[in-house]
């Protein structure tokens, strides 16, 4: 079973990624945002807020 430990929120190619590390080895993995999901807790809570930044600061560039 493969366990990932979520460490990065990242925006690219018109999609959020998670950037995760797995425990065992620590390789890196990127996974889509629709495909990682951790309800109500602290980690969702995060991903939550980086969305609403990012319409923020995308809201702020338009003219």
């Amino acid at each position: 079973m493969k366990t990932y430990k979520p460490d990065q929120i990242l925006y690219g190619q018109g999609q959020w990624k998670v950037r995760v590390v797995k425990d065992l080895g620590g390789s890196i993995e990127y996974l889509p945002l629709d495909k990682w999901s951790v309800p109500e807790s602290e980690w969702g809570k995060t991903l939550v807020a980086a969305k609403e930044l990012f319409k923020e600061k995308k809201r702020d560039k338009e003219p």
